[in-house]
C-alpha cells in the first residue's frame, strides 16, 4: 500500500489535483530550488499562472510541463526514513487566489491500488492515499491537513498545538479529481 505523508509541496502529472481557495494575496513562494533542500527539507518553486485550471485528475495543461517536480520522497509509514518504493511527484500552480497542487502517485502495480472509501471525511486508513499539510503560518505548530485517496475522496481537518490537537470536524471548502492510471494514480 503506497501511503504518503508530505508538508507544503505540490506536483503534476495524471493523478489528483487539489484546488484550495485563498483569501488574499497568493503566497506560493518556496525557498531553494527545484528539488533542493533546506535545512534538510525539501523545496519546490511554484509556478504562477494567470488562468484557473480545470479540475479533472488529467493534467494536460501546458503550465504542468513548466512545473518543477519534487521527486525522492522518504516513507512515513510502514518504514520511516526509508526512500518510497514507488516515486510520487509533486508540482504546484498557483493562481491569484488558487492553489493547485498535483501529485502523480506512481505504482509499478496499478490493479492492487487499493481505494474503497467515498464518504467525505471517512477513514481513509486502509485506502491508498496522499496528505498534503499546509503550514501556513510557518510555525511548524499549526496547520491545514488534507487527504484523499485514488477515487478523490476528501479529508481534511485543521491540526495544532504541534499535533497535539487535530479537529477533524473542521471542513474547508476545497476540490480534488483523481484518477486511476496505467502507472499509477
Amino acid at each position: 500500500m503506497s501511503k504518503g505523508y508530505f508538508g507544503l509541496l505540490a506536483t503534476a502529472g495524471a493523478g489528483v489535483v487539489l484546488c484550495l481557495s485563498m483569501a488574499g494575496r497568493a503566497s506560493a513562494q518556496a525557498s531553494g530550488t527545484q528539488n533542493g533542500s533546506t535545512h534538510g527539507r525539501k523545496t519546490i518553486r511554484a509556478v504562477a499562472t494567470e488562468n484557473p485550471l480545470v479540475l479533472d485528475g488529467t493534467l494536460d495543461e501546458a503550465i504542468w510541463r513548466q512545473a518543477p517536480a519534487a521527486t525522492g520522497f522518504l516513507q512515513k509509514e510502514p518504514q520511516e526514513g526509508r526512500p518510497a518504493t514507488e516515486n510520487t511527484e509533486f508540482r504546484v500552480v498557483y493562481t491569484p487566489t488558487i492553489l493547485y497542487i498535483a501529485v502523480t502517485a506512481h505504482d509499478s502495480d496499478p490493479g492492487a491500488i487499493l481505494a474503497n472509501e467515498r464518504r467525505r471525511d471517512g477513514d481513509l486508513g486502509n485506502d491508498d492515499n496522499i496528505t498534503i499539510v499546509l503550514d501556513t503560518f510557518h510555525d511548524h505548530r499549526n496547520s491545514y491537513k488534507f487527504t484523499t485517496n485514488p477515487l478523490g475522496t476528501q479529508q481534511d481537518a485543521l491540526v495544532t498545538d504541534e499535533g497535539n490537537s487535530t479537529n477533524e470536524n473542521w471542513d474547508e471548502k476545497w476540490d480534488v479529481s483523481a484518477r486511476i492510471t496505467a502507472e499509477g494514480w
